[in-house]
């Protein structure tokens, strides 16, 4: 017996020596060279295609801003955020807004105070490309590209101060995709009137709306590559066309502060359709080459669905069932609530990569902001961000990521 424990004593003995010199050795290496890492070329994950931030909405705050020095303070702002000599940023998604600025200016309805009990906020009122004086009821107007108009005059009120910060990101010469985004329909094609439902999870899109809405996308986006982004060699396939934005939210009067329009899951995949068949039309008509983006999820978790909130999955189910589906090969998603939770992006990546949704080659993270009000210069922001777009990038396998 005592030769038995004497006999472990020396083995455990061994075992914590040897443990203790490998240590030691891998301390001594750490401050002599540094740790070695073995890169494995042989496997590709994905391919970065870029980086990006959204110019919703403080951009037309910005580009109206007259005080002392405002043109430096322009260019100063720009060139932090797509100059060389800053993030260098290489997507700029630009939003096709719904014209509630135009309701609130005409004191229509419940826009009449933008600071009312729903908090809106005047950075988040738009205007729109559309010339609304043209419409007289026939939503065929919407299809008529003589009925929109980009920098008339500094009175036009068609979005001309976000364009001109626009024009300075495209002049750093860095910006290689354009992505434009709605958040609402215009505000003539909704059933509310407004930019927003008139109750929670309201499909405020109006059912024979849908080529109207589709047009009114897919032209303001023309016209904004004809006035401008032509102008600096982005071919037509490097522009995006998102029409929708976290559908399955509840966008009301009463809820929310910003534009935005709900969908359910089958309403959302028969408009769908109709955009591209619309997109399709129109890039043979014009000889473009505008892609479609599907579909600006809030989030991708995996939350089970509750009485009117719908999860990713409903979403993509009802997408499968439509033609367009098979012509599309990249899926944009919003990081919100799932933060670094590293499991849920491990489970939409493995899921989405199945057989059932035909093995999706591309996800892109294309809307994150930290949900605080405020500014947070501390180290703990930027660590907290950081794992954020790092699980994005190496869990998630995201081709493109946008603040």
């Amino acid at each position: 017996m005592k030769k038995a424990v004497k006999t472990v004593l020396i083995v455990f003995v061994c075992i914590v020596l040897s443990v203790g010199l490998f240590f030691a050795a891998y301390s001594l290496c750490g401050l002599a060279g540094g740790v070695r890492l073995k890169v494995d070329k042989s496997t590709t994950y994905q391919t970065i295609e870029g980086f990006g931030a959204s110019a919703a909405w403080w951009y037309q705050l910005m580009g109206a801003y007259d005080g002392v020095g405002a043109d430096e303070f322009r260019h100063e702002v720009v060139d932090l955020v797509y100059g060389d000599e800053g993030l260098g940023l290489n997507i700029f998604r630009y939003n096709i807004g719904g014209g509630s600025w135009e309701l609130f200016r005409n004191n229509v309805g419940d826009y009449a105070s933008y600071n009312n009990g729903a908090g809106r906020r005047r950075d988040a009122l738009t205007e729109s490309f559309f010339k609304s004086e043209n419409f007289s009821g026939d939503y065929s107007a919407f299809s008529n590209p003589g009925n929109y108009t980009i920098l008339e005059d500094e009175h036009s009120n068609h979005d001309i101060y976000t364009q001109k910060m626009f024009r300075l990101a495209l002049d750093t010469g860095n910006v290689e995709r354009v992505v434009a985004f709605c958040n609402s329909p215009h505000y003539l094609l909704t059933k509310s009137g407004y930019c927003l439902g008139a109750e929670d999870y309201q499909d405020n899109l109006k059912e024979n709306c849908f080529e109207a809405f589709a047009d009114y996308a897919i032209i303001s986006t023309y016209k904004l590559y004809e006035g401008i982004i032509k102008d600096y060699g982005i071919a037509t396939s490097m522009v995006q066309i998102s029409p929708v934005n976290e559908p399955q939210h509840r966008w009301s009067l009463a809820s929310s502060d910003q534009e935005g329009c709900h969908y359910d899951a089958e309403y959302l995949a028969g408009f769908y359709q109709v955009f591209y068949e619309r997109l399709n039309y129109w890039n043979a008509t014009w000889n473009t080459d505008f892609k479609m983006d599907v579909f600006e999820s809030g989030n991708y978790d995996n939350h089970p669905n509750k009485e009117h909130y719908q999860n990713i999955w409903k979403y993509l189910d009802a997408f499968k069932k439509k033609e367009f589906w098979s012509h599309i090969d990249e899926i944009s998603v919003h990081s919100y609530g799932t933060d670094d939770r590293n499991s849920e992006k491990r489970y939409f990546n493995t899921k989405l990569k199945t057989k059932a949704y035909k093995g999706f080659p591309k996800i892109s993270m294309s809307e994150y902001c930290d949900m605080v009000w405020g500014r947070d210069l501390s180290i703990d922001m930027a660590v907290h961000d950081s794992r954020v777009i790092n699980g994005d990038l190496t869990i998630m396998n995201v081709v493109a990521w946008s603040w």
